[in-house]
């Protein structure tokens, strides 16, 4: 059964599988790592999309672009980037996935939080749900 009701299982699968990949990525990245997506199809099969641009935010903003229509075979994706989350007046670093189900009126976008140790990335607490946002892709 799904945690959000935005997301059926696979999509909120695919959600904390590019969460994981993220902190992941966080850990060899030390200055933010190259934002991503993660795009379910119908058939099971997966695709990552990496987005290269003059900086992380204009990066971020091409990612959205390229998502914004999607083909007609696919279930759901992840729009994944590293930033900050502010809880409590304490500013940390963190991992954000936009993820959205094709059809459902609402996404699911989460933070989790990160502290680097030394080499190694350790998570802070669980993932916080931040927002339930339009739907970023559209079928063609």
């Amino acid at each position: 059964m799904a945690t959000f009701d935005d997301l059926d299982e696979t999509s909120e699968a695919l959600l904390f599988q590019a969460r994981d990949y993220g902190l992941e990525n966080a850990g060899i990245a030390a200055d933010g790592f190259v934002p991503f997506a993660m795009v379910a199809h119908d058939d099971g099969q997966r695709k990552l999309l990496r987005f290269v641009a003059d900086g992380h935010d204009e990066a971020v903003v091409q990612a959205r672009n390229k998502l914004s229509t999607v083909d007609d075979d696919v279930h759901c994706v992840a729009l994944t980037w590293d930033g900050y989350l502010t809880v409590e007046g304490k500013r940390s670093a963190a991992v954000f996935v936009e993820a959205f189900e094709l059809g459902r009126p609402a996404g699911v976008l989460i933070a989790q939080r990160y502290k680097r140790k030394r080499k190694r990335i350790e998570q802070v607490g669980n993932a916080a749900l931040c927002d339930h946002p339009a739907p970023l892709s559209k079928l063609r």
